[in-house]
């Protein structure tokens, strides 16, 4: 064997060597972390999320998706405690009490509380509060009447079936982005995105999870956001209809009625990248529209729902012109945190009282 050689064949073993050591130290580093969870018991364990559909079900008497009855279901992200109506709401008896008020918010996951921890950091539940502090000599009940992925005609059969038996004194319709999202069903399709594959890994692994984070800029590469749909050929009538549906069924109900104009985090005077990354949630779901473009449908769509809710007399709440964009008050591209239901609640007491709608026949 020549002096080459031996050099080549010394330094193969050592790269054996480094690896195996390698191989070692992680498997020592991920056996110390294991060891460490147990000896701690569940307080730091990892928690498994469970999919949405885990806490769903169809109720084949209203054709509507709803929440099962009466659960108590921890998530991981989330607490889900739900009444016998398959609201994430606390009991409603059948029959209103004589000093109570009855607000019923009708809309889809931002109702819910999507990324709401727990019940008391909802949008309703907040309202609830701030009324009952209003008026601290009623009963004050404001019914979530929110589920992930409703739309209009979803929204309207609740209504019809569920909240409208209730005796309700208002109704704040909030309803969320999720029609939109009809038009990137025919056709359209997301951005393609040039970072990095994302990590797959087994669940138990926890030592990894550095890996992951160092990495992670490089999955998150910004690439450009391709719009398929052209805002401006939209067929909007569907749109129109549906809305004016749930309107004209509730005033036909007889319930005095606010609309709210959905808001997002991100806003046009931020930065590309801010944009962006805010953005993600509503370029997952609306994949074939540009940053740009989802502002134009949004705007577009706000300005439909007033436009037609001022025809028919009824109050608009600008709360995409009143809540500020970014971290603060949102969780992600539309749905709050706990600060932001705080504030949203706050700003919805101030506009049913700004327009008296718990005197309107409400409010009993």
């Amino acid at each position: 064997m020549d002096q080459s050689d031996k050099i080549s064949s010394r330094g193969n073993r050592k790269v054996w060597i480094s690896f195996i050591l390698a191989i070692l130290l992680l498997a020592g580093a991920e056996a110390a972390l294991q060891f460490r969870a147990y000896m701690k018991g569940d307080e730091e364990a990892p928690v498994e999320t469970v999919d949405d559909g885990g806490i769903y079900y169809f109720n084949e008497d209203y054709k509507l998706k709803l929440i099962q009855p009466n659960i108590d279901v921890d998530e991981g992200y989330r607490v889900v405690r739900s009444n016998s109506l398959g609201l994430r709401s606390p009991e409603i008896p059948a029959k209103k009490q004589d000093n109570e008020i009855r607000i019923a918010m009708l809309g889809a996951s931002s109702v819910m509380g999507m990324l709401n921890p727990v019940n008391e950091e909802t949008i309703p539940y907040r309202l609830q509060a701030d009324l009952q502090a209003q008026f601290p000599d009623k009963k004050i009940s404001v019914i979530n009447g929110g589920i992930a992925g409703y739309y209009f005609a979803d929204q309207q059969q609740l209504f019809e079936k569920i909240l409208e038996p209730l005796d309700l004194d208002l109704v704040v319709f909030y309803s969320g982005f999720n029609n939109v999202s009809l038009y990137c069903d025919d056709g359209g399709v997301p951005a393609e995105n040039h970072g990095l594959m994302n990590l797959t890994l087994p669940k138990w692994v926890m030592s990894i999870e550095l890996l992951v984070k160092n990495t992670a800029i490089l999955r998150a590469l910004r690439p450009e956001v391709e719009q398929t749909t052209d805002p401006k050929s939209l067929n909007e009538k569907p749109f129109r209809d549906n809305f004016e549906a749930v309107l004209k069924s509730i005033q036909n109900a007889g319930v005095p009625l606010l609309v709210v104009r959905n808001p997002r985090a991100y806003t046009r005077d931020m930065s590309e990248e801010d944009q962006y990354e805010l953005s993600a949630f509503s370029r997952s779901k609306d994949g074939c529209f540009s940053i740009e473009g989802l502002h134009d449908v949004y705007d577009r769509h706000n300005d439909i729902m007033e436009d037609i809710s001022k025809g028919y007399g009824i109050p608009v709440l600008k709360l995409d012109q009143l809540v500020p964009g970014g971290h603060q008050y949102f969780a992600d591209s539309i749905h709050f945190n706990a600060e932001g239901s705080e504030y949203v609640a706050n700003l919805m007491l101030e506009e049913i009282n700004k327009d008296h709608l718990l005197s309107k026949g409400g409010a009993k």
